[in-house]
């Protein structure tokens, strides 16, 4: 089975060939940043852990500029960010959702003997972390914490 960078680097080329600039342009620049982080950890090539490492710190920069753009009254820049956020978004493995972040929440809780509280937020989240691996976000995780504690 192929890599998640080697799956880009295909998509990338398939792009290429179709004629399709815009959406292989943002892809590559994905990839620039991917060889960037594999660099400055000494790695030939990005495994699939870095790949969604840096995947969601590039649609998080792009979710960011939507909100700066916006602000300063440039929509169509914003709306080209929000696009490029979601092509993005499309590379992400499945994604959990609330419930089932909330089940793995009372399941390590339970697990490492902590009540769901601020204090133990940190133990909860690696735990639910390890668990659900590239399947949720730590700041999801964080999230779903923070609003059962509201």
């Amino acid at each position: 089975m192929a890599s998640m960078y080697e799956e880009l680097e295909s998509k990338i080329k398939d792009l290429l060939l179709g004629g399709d600039k815009t959406q292989a342009e943002v892809y590559k620049m994905l990839k620039s940043a991917l060889l960037l982080q594999a660099k400055e950890l000494s790695l030939e090539a990005p495994g699939d852990e870095i790949f969604v490492d840096v995947l969601r710190k590039q649609i998080k920069m792009r979710e960011d500029a939507v909100e700066s753009f916006i602000e300063g009254g440039a929509a169509d820049r914003a709306d080209k960010e929000r696009d490029e956020a979601e092509l993005l978004k499309s590379l992400l493995p499945k994604q959990i959702n609330d419930d089932e972040i909330s089940v793995l929440i009372d399941e390590v809780a339970n697990e490492l003997g902590l009540t769901v509280e601020r204090s133990t937020m940190g133990k909860i989240i690696a735990g639910v972390s390890e668990r659900a691996g590239q399947s949720a976000s730590k700041s999801d995780i964080a999230r779903a914490i923070n609003k059962r504690l509201a």
